[in-house]
């Protein structure tokens, strides 16, 4: 192995919407639309402050990529 490199895994905006706007997706087809309603509550909010943390940190930092720089053995 000639070097090796820990890089922070930090996700955006973009990462934070579509994670949530899957749960969405998942949510309006529940057929208990009372549920429905109150899961929408919860993820507008998460949305909301989760969206608020990663302006405040610049990112929601989570996790490590590795990169390896390395050659074959002959």
């Amino acid at each position: 192995m000639l070097d090796a490199q820990r890089v922070p895994i930090r996700y955006g905006e973009r990462f934070i919407n579509t994670q949530l706007d899957m749960c969405t997706r998942a949510i309006d087809r529940l057929v208990d639309r009372a549920l429905a309603v109150a899961l929408q509550a919860h993820v507008a909010d998460l949305r909301h402050r989760a969206l608020a943390l990663h302006r405040s940190e610049a990112g929601l930092l989570h996790g490590h990529d590795y990169i390896v720089v390395a050659e074959p053995v002959s």
